[in-house]
């Protein structure tokens, strides 16, 4: 019995930190797939993008700006899906969820993540405390008040299909989460840098076009 509690034991601690990293990845990520989000570029839209260029000041009207600001978020926004697609083969109309007819979406299937994690979680957390969840046909039906008095190669069985159980869970949460925070980051980085990236494209087109 005491060899039988030291394994009980010292697999739980084993289980309880698989599970607290599982569910630390869902609570870091959060943002990224339970929040809404949208691409308009407000600060973008009213950047001054004059510049110099061989001592003489190269300016823009607003109507000019207009154009270069709308041309300026057709591109990107074509560059944005084609970069998703070529670096993680994300499809990005699929990953998008619009918000009925405002620019706001969220990135994923928000009531399918929601359940998901909480089934993620709830499983787990399941694994640690009892070693057992009547849902899940993964292992034999010890019975939770007895498992401490089964064999020491039940135990072990038992113990590696739930490891078995908890990695398969861990890819999935991670493959699953990959690609939202992929596509979430790339969104993040080019709004932060969303005035420096509308300068430089104006800069470069307009020397384009001249040269």
């Amino acid at each position: 019995m005491e060899k039988n509690s030291y394994i009980y034991e010292s697999t739980k601690e084993i289980l309880q930190r698989e599970i607290d990293a599982c569910k630390k990845l869902l609570e870091d990520t959060k943002d990224k797939w339970n929040e809404y989000i949208d691409l308009k570029l407000h600060e973008a839209s009213t950047a001054n993008v004059d510049f110099e260029h061989n001592d003489a000041k190269v300016t823009f009207d607003d109507d000019a700006q207009t154009r270069w600001f709308y041309d300026f978020c057709e591109t990107s926004y074509d560059w944005f899906v084609e970069d998703l697609r070529e670096a993680k083969g994300i499809d990005f109309d699929k990953l998008r969820q619009s918000l009925g007819t405002t620019s706001k979406f969220y990135l994923g299937n928000l009531h399918v993540s929601e359940r998901t994690a909480r089934f993620w979680v709830y499983v787990l957390a399941e694994a640690s405390e009892t070693f057992c969840h009547s849902d899940v046909d993964f292992t034999d039906d010890l019975q939770i008040e007895d498992i401490e008095s089964n064999s020491a190669e039940e135990i072990e069985e038992y113990v590696a299909s739930m490891l078995e159980l908890i990695k398969y869970l861990r890819k999935e949460v991670e493959a699953t989460l990959e690609p939202i925070i992929f596509a979430y980051d790339t969104i993040k980085t080019f709004k932060d840098n969303q005035v420096e990236e509308f300068r430089d494209y104006v800069r470069d087109g307009w020397l384009n076009n001249v040269y």
